[in-house]
């Protein structure tokens, strides 16, 4: 619970800090090609399993 905690801490501060950015990113986003969204969603995770095992594991 205390890392949802921190993502949804650190996911949030974008929309607070400049919303009209995120705005932009999202439009930006909204008119991706789906394929290239979900490849990057995949590197993030392995990203994201390299850094959790590098230093919890």
């Amino acid at each position: 619970m205390t890392a949802l905690g921190l993502v949804l801490i650190i996911e949030g501060l974008p929309y607070f800090i400049s919303p009209k950015i995120m705005q932009r990113y999202a439009l930006g986003m909204a008119a991706m090609d789906s394929r290239v969204l979900r490849v990057g969603g995949l590197a993030l995770m392995f990203l994201g399993l390299g850094i959790l095992y590098a230093f919890v594991g």
